[in-house]
C-alpha cells in the first residue's frame, strides 16, 4: 500500500498517524521491540561467519526482523520470524518469503515501466499473491 492507493492509503495513513505521532505513543512497544532486537542480534552472532563474521544474506535477517516489528506494532504480536531453521514449508518461513517477495517486486514494479496497470503482468501476479498470503 503506497500513496498511488489514493484513498485506501489516505484512510490508512490518517487512521495510523495521529496515534503514533503523539509524544510517548510508542513507549508501549519500546521493551518487546528491544526484545526483538536483541533476538535479531543474537541470531546474526549466531549465523555469521566465525571467521570473516559476514552473513551470506543480511538483508534477509532485516526483512525478518521488520516483519517482527511490523508484528509487535500492528497486531500486538510476535510472529517468531525470527527462530533459527524454521521449515522451509512453516506458516513463518512463508510469510518472511511473502514479505521479501513484495519488497523486491514493489522495487521492479514502481521502477521499471507500468505494464502492470495495464495488463496482469506475472511480476504482478507474484505481488498479489504475496500480499494474500500476508493478508490471511
Amino acid at each position: 500500500m503506497n500513496s498511488r492507493n489514493g484513498e485506501e492509503w489516505y484512510r490508512l495513513r490518517h487512521t495510523f498517524q495521529k496515534p503514533l505521532m503523539q509524544q510517548g505513543a510508542m513507549s508501549a512497544y519500546m521493551d518487546v521491540l528491544q526484545e526483538v532486537t536483541w533476538d535479531v542480534a543474537n541470531l546474526v552472532r549466531q549465523t555469521r561467519d566465525s571467521k570473516t563474521l559476514e552473513m551470506e544474506d543480511f538483508l534477509k535477517e532485516l526483512y525478518r526482523w521488520a516483519l517482527e516489528c511490523t508484528g509487535v506494532l500492528a497486531l500486538n504480536t510476535r510472529l517468531g520470524c525470527l527462530e533459527r531453521d524454521l521449515s522451509s514449508d512453516s506458516e513463518r518461513q512463508r510469510l518472511v518469503e511473502a514479505a521479501s517477495e513484495t519488497h523486491r517486486i514493489i522495487m521492479v514494479t514502481e521502477n521499471g515501466l507500468p505494464f502492470w496497470k495495464v495488463w496482469n503482468t506475472p511480476a504482478y501476479r507474484k505481488l498479489v499473491d504475496s500480499q494474500d498470503f500476508m493478508a490471511r
